[in-house]
């Protein structure tokens, strides 16, 4: 099921200098984000306000760009507080975006080249964290909103063996993920996304599903596209959270997501 809300208002868009950002180098600490498990269900309704939003992602800083820099105009151009939670079953994204153009898409473009938000995460806590080619459990999940429809990729062409769960929506207007819910709120600097993947959609008879517990230490990262005009030939300018642009093929540039509970 996905839902949309518009709701034309201001949300305070918290931008400031993150710690450990950009490519993480020799002696530096990859960092590590925390995943707040829900205590209540949280409704899919574009609202952050059951939300803990104590441990944000902060994507801001120039360091941060990993392709199309000289596109980038700042903060207000693109931009991205993001907080991440959990229950049993769901891993829930709450994204607050600025962007200055924001939902720009055009009918076949691909996710990468248009706005949308990734997701990087390894459903194996015991793999190792140095290696640097994916392994089947590694997945880059897409998710893209034009403001009225959903849709979702998954990108898994650098995976020699993908163990049946193959590349899926990469070519726009799909919505390929079984379970995904997604809302959106319309802000004056841009927008709200908040979504939930379920667990088991990243999981089938080959690949065990990532049951998540407190203190569990996964691989992951989020990284943003975006495109300002929506013709062909026109560039779009990623940024991450951690790494540079091998985080597409190479996980040990990702940082790392720490289960906890406040009980």
């Amino acid at each position: 099921m996905v839902t949309r809300v518009r709701m034309l208002g201001c949300v305070s868009l918290c931008v400031g200098l993150a710690a450990s950002v950009g490519l993480v180098g020799i002696g530096q600490e990859t960092p590590v984000i925390t995943a707040w498990k829900a205590t209540d269900p949280i409704k899919i309704d574009g609202s952050l306000e059951e939300w803990n939003t104590s441990s944000p992602i902060k994507i801001s800083q120039n360091s941060q760009l990993i392709l199309g820099n000289y596109l980038w105009g700042g903060s207000y151009d693109l931009s991205a507080v993001v907080y991440i939670m959990w229950d049993d079953d769901h891993l829930y994204i709450g994204a607050e975006v600025q962007d200055d153009v924001p939902f720009t898409a055009r009918p076949g473009f691909k996710p990468d080249d248009a706005d949308s938000i990734g997701i990087y995460i390894s459903t194996n806590p015991n793999a190792d964290p140095k290696r640097t080619k994916y392994e089947p459990t590694d997945f880059r999940i897409l998710l893209m909103t034009d403001g009225y429809e959903f849709y979702t990729a998954i990108d898994r062409d650098m995976i020699t063996n993908p163990m049946g769960i193959e590349t899926a929506g990469m070519y726009g207007d799909e919505q390929v993920i079984s379970g995904f819910e997604a809302a959106v709120t319309v802000t004056k600097r841009g927008y709200i996304l908040e979504a939930k993947i379920p667990f088991a959609a990243l999981s089938n008879e080959n690949l065990p599903k990532l049951v998540p517990q407190v203190g569990l230490k996964i691989k992951f990262n989020v990284e943003l596209n975006d495109i300002d005009m929506p013709c062909p030939g026109i560039g779009a300018k990623t940024m991450a959270w951690v790494g540079s642009a091998g985080i597409r093929s190479d996980p040990s540039e990702w940082g790392f997501l720490v289960f906890k509970s406040e009980m």
